[in-house]
């Protein structure tokens, strides 16, 4: 039954929605909805928001009245249910239970349509039609189950709600006729990849799966077609979701995100700020303008996806008080406040969300919060990541220290790497939103060759520097490209050719000679530097080319809190400081970035969001065990290649490094 409504009070939102801060719970109304016993997995609601159905971990698909007394009744009882999907109007739901099985029914009389069995684990596919009433003597039909495993299936209705999606473990996207039960074209990963969650386009002409480890898996729907694959860290079972503008998807990722993915493109072109823990589910509107996220740890945020701004952070599901709970608490493997499930009508007026508290909770927005959407201004954080890289000698760090700060000293050559802001002429960019360069200067000797291919992806450009008084000069500049190619797809990466210390007399090669080269690679340039005489003219040049040949339109946009330009500084700022150390956990960093900047005011989440977009683009660095930081990311760069070195200088080439010399 339904618990009573919380009022709105007008006053208090009408005043929220004139502030930058996201409203709470306490600004909706929210109806609580009991009667499963044990999680729910999954919910889909109308159009109208007038009824939704769930499927729960008790054995139930269950209907809800949203409006009236919150009764629910049972449609369908079998061992476990997980996958559900239904079609807009309400009249036809699907859903796979735990063997596997997915059954389609009317709603209304509960009459069974069809059933098909997709054997999840197999590699055939077996599918029995029949047509039959789910009403037995006492009203609800039972299915028996005997596997104890639960067959993960998720399930999506498209094509006009003529066909019927699935996502198996057994890694395969099928497409299915509900009228006849054929599957009518399917595609597979791999046998150790299962898909965990799927969406379409409405005519069904684009077909997003999650792959199990992978990311996004793009498939156009035909046969044994072969699927694209993006890469992203995505929360096990989390569904994605697709406007009707069909170009983008959107997706949960385990370092507590949501990302936006222009899959024509292939690329990422939104990351949304703020979870503290890894997102769990995910819904957006048809026309993309809005986009709800839960995470693992019961709270719900409500985005207006074209400001990156939060409206709304929605917390209520709360911990189970059973013996499951109790038993999973002892074991440390406390789900209890995960958000499976979430469910949006087009305005976005209202929103469902399940868990595995057992609850059904309808949220209901007031106009006033939406219509923030319209007049908030853009507010967000672009990087460039800017890489020099070159072998050893070269003059790579006095070209650096030149365009880093303006001067130049003598140098040994570097070790490692270093990482410093590169500040640029102006350029017109979106008000609102914080564009900042980066400049990484990779050391060029053998040693460090290997472990610096892992500090290349996500470059925006490239400068590829050589020494025109050596000989071999295409053979290291092409060295140095082909590896940024291999790891960063360099083919839609722009490069300059940049000749160093051209101050001193004798250059071996003709500039004519070195322009042809630069053409035949694809380069622009070359541009000529002299790092010791402030005043030459070519690193001017080279900031100025670096400004308009960085891609600003095709670099994703990071939703970002307002506070967020003064704790970006302060946490680097506590870097810095001599004495930082290299490993701190977010405790102790919080605790410096206070003291370093005492009057800001920001809170936990704000500095773990702050921290994760730092670390994304390598100036800090979040370790995968434990909860610790590094805040010198060049340290595990010299640690990886030592180690490269001990393993080239092993005895009798063995490539082995004695425990004792770690």
């Amino acid at each position: 039954m339904a618990a009573k409504a919380k009022k709105v009070t007008p006053t208090k939102a009408r005043a929220s929605a004139l502030t930058q801060e996201p409203v709470s719970e306490k600004d909706v109304q929210v109806a609580v909805f009991k009667g499963h016993k044990g999680a729910i997995h999954r919910v889909a609601m109308t159009k109208d928001g007038k009824f939704a159905i769930t499927s729960g971990s008790d054995g139930t698909v269950r209907r809800w009245e949203l409006d009236g007394e919150g009764k629910s009744q049972i449609l369908l009882k079998a061992e476990k249910f997980f996958g559900l999907a239904m079609t807009a109007d309400g009249s036809i739901g699907a859903v796979s239970d735990n063997d596997g099985n997915v059954t389609l029914f009317e709603i209304d009389s509960l009459k069974e349509l069809l059933k098909m069995t997709v054997k999840g684990n197999h590699d055939s596919d077996g599918v029995r039609v029949e047509q039959k009433d789910l009403i037995p003597a006492d009203g609800v039909r039972k299915h028996v189950s005997k596997k104890r495993d639960l067959q993960e299936v998720d399930l999506v209705f498209t094509a006009a709600n003529r066909e019927l999606l699935s996502a198996t473990p057994d890694g395969k996207l099928r497409r299915w006729d509900i009228k006849t039960g054929a599957c009518l074209a399917q595609c597979r990963l791999t046998h150790e990849v299962g898909l965990l969650g799927v969406t379409a386009s409405e005519d069904g002409s684009r077909i997003v799966g999650v792959a199990h480890q992978l990311g996004l898996a793009a498939w156009s729907g035909t046969d044994d077609e072969a699927v694209k694959i993006f890469k992203e860290p995505i929360d096990p079972n989390v569904p994605i979701s697709l406007p009707n503008d069909e170009r983008f998807a959107f997706t949960g990722t385990l370092d507590n995100k949501i990302t936006k993915w222009n899959i024509v493109e292939g690329r990422r072109v939104a990351v949304f700020e703020g979870h503290s823990g890894p997102v769990r589910a995910v819904v957006v509107t048809s026309d993309g303008r809005f986009c709800v996220s839960g995470d693992r740890i019961g709270v719900i945020r409500l985005w207006a996806v074209e400001t990156g701004h939060c409206l709304a952070i929605l917390r209520g599901h709360k911990m189970l008080q059973d013996k499951n709970s109790q038993l999973l608490n002892k074991l440390g493997e406390d789900h209890s406040n995960y958000i499976n499930g979430l469910a949006l009508t087009p305005d976005a007026r209202r929103v469902a969300s399940v868990g595995n508290d057992g609850t059904l909770r309808i949220w209901d927005i007031p106009e006033s919060i939406l219509a923030r959407a319209d007049s908030l201004k853009k507010r967000g954080y672009m990087n460039a990541k800017v890489v020099l890289l070159g072998d050893s000698g070269v003059g790579k760090t006095g070209l650096a220290l030149r365009l880093w700060h303006d001067h130049w000293e003598k140098t040994e050559s570097t070790h490692g790497m270093e990482i410093h802001r590169l500040v640029l002429p102006q350029e017109d960019g979106e008000l609102g939103v914080e564009r900042e360069v980066w400049l990484w200067d990779l050391a060029g000797q053998p040693d460090y060759r290997l472990t610096h291919q892992l500090f290349m992806e996500q470059t925006s450009l490239a400068l590829l520097v050589f020494d025109p008084q050596e000989l071999d000069v295409f053979g290291t500049v092409g060295y140095w490209q082909s590896a940024l190619r291999k790891v960063a797809n360099a083919d839609n990466i722009a490069g300059i050719l940049v000749a160093a210390r051209c101050d001193r007399p004798g250059l071996r090669l003709t500039m004519d000679e070195v322009h042809g080269w630069a053409v035949a690679r694809s380069l622009h340039g070359p541009i000529l530097t002299a790092a010791k005489l402030k005043r030459h003219p070519g690193t001017a040049e080279l900031r100025t080319l670096i400004a308009t040949l960085l891609p600003w339109d095709t670099m994703e946009f990071r939703s970002t809190m307002e506070n967020f330009p003064a704790l970006k500084d302060a946490i680097l700022a506590t870097r810095d400081t001599k004495g930082a150390g290299v490993v701190v956990t977010p405790t102790e960093l919080e605790s410096r970035v206070r003291k370093t900047a005492p009057y800001l005011k920001f809170t936990t989440d704000d500095l773990r969001a702050v921290t994760g977009l730092l670390a994304g683009e390598g100036v800090l660095h979040a370790l995968p065990y434990g909860d610790f930081v590094v805040l010198q990311p060049s340290w595990v760069n010299c640690y990886a290649s030592t180690l490269v070195k001990l393993a080239g200088e092993a005895e009798n080439q063995l490539g082995h490094v004695p425990l004792a010399a770690r």
